[in-house]
């Protein structure tokens, strides 16, 4: 995917997790304590596939393939918010993939285009430990990115990286912004 197409994604994902409230312009839709999902659809490759995010904490919580079939976490309860024809057997912390938050998993926009159509293509007779890597590559590199300005521009100028090169102790109190990401 070009540096365009990732911008657009982003900006489109953003977008779609806020709401406009009057008088004080966009917010993030959850931002009032209240549990909410949102579908984002995502344009990649010619091809669209559709998250669910939960809004509250913006974590990736399932996927739609291209056969129209929902797949979500298996903990997630959004069960009327999507009609899921089947769970991902792993909880809704990135943890529960079996992967460390420090592992070496690569990422670019490349990675991140193979990720997304390995989800589209994805059917209920598949391996469910091929989503791991795919379901992770997404999580940072349209979930995160959207709340940590140097995984955003690490993807978005395709400077390779890997969870062994994301600081996340540089967190602070007041958000996560300061997430940094160590290139070699």
């Amino acid at each position: 995917m070009t540096k365009h197409e990732y911008r657009a994604i982003m900006v489109g994902i953003g977008q779609a997790m806020t709401v406009v409230k009057e008088g004080v312009g966009r917010v993030p839709i959850g931002h009032d304590g209240i549990r909410a999902w949102s579908t984002v659809t995502v344009a990649f490759w010619g091809e669209r596939i559709e998250l669910l995010i939960d809004a509250k904490n913006l974590y990736l919580q399932g996927f739609k393939n291209k056969a129209n079939d929902w797949f979500i976490f298996k903990d997630i309860g959004a069960q009327g918010i999507v009609n899921p024809t089947g769970t991902i057997g792993y909880g809704t912390d990135y943890g529960a993939l079996g992967l460390d938050r420090n592992g070496q998993i690569r990422l670019t926009r490349t990675d991140l285009g193979n990720a997304l159509n390995t989800l589209y293509n994805y059917d209920k007779g598949k391996e469910q430990d091929t989503l791991k890597t795919p379901m992770w590559q997404c999580a940072v590199g349209l979930i995160e990115a959207l709340r940590f300005r140097d995984v955003l521009h690490a993807v978005a100028s395709e400077q390779a990286f890997d969870g062994s090169l994301l600081d996340w102790d540089r967190r602070t109190k007041d958000g996560d912004a300061n997430v940094q990401v160590k290139l070699v």
